[in-house]
């Protein structure tokens, strides 16, 4: 992932000049950038990663999201996290994350969706389909 990055560094030019398309299509590979690559992300680019991508980034990396970054995550996002990623997360970061959506369990050990925060979500999609 890391090469491919790279590869799409050369490409694109320098991260803070990427605007929300260049985001959308390197995808899943946004993983590749290093913890504090992640950490120069504007709120703009954040919202353009995909919550599959999202998903897939590697723990060591995603450690790089800011507080600020974590709670501005949408819903989608912070429900994507997985248990690996929150695992490596400060009490900052867990708490900047729950803000976003995301119910962290107090022991750590990850992420629950509470049922009525899904039960909303399948509403508002529902409305959405109808």
């Amino acid at each position: 992932m890391t090469a491919y990055m790279t590869h799409a560094k050369t490409a694109f030019g320098p991260i803070n000049t990427w605007g929300d398309a260049v985001i959308a299509s390197v995808g899943n590979l946004i993983g590749g950038l290093s913890d504090t690559e992640l950490a120069t992300l504007t709120s703009s680019q954040i919202a353009a990663i995909t919550p599959e991508a999202v998903s897939q980034m590697p723990a060591a990396s995603f450690v790089g999201f800011t507080p600020d970054q974590l709670a501005g995550f949408s819903l989608a996002q912070a429900l994507s996290v997985t248990n690996a990623q929150i695992a490596g997360l400060s009490a900052e970061q867990k708490n900047a994350l729950a803000s976003a959506g995301a119910n962290i369990q107090s022991g750590g050990t990850g992420l629950q969706v509470s049922l009525t925060l899904m039960s909303a979500l399948a509403l508002a999609t529902l409305k959405l389909i109808v």
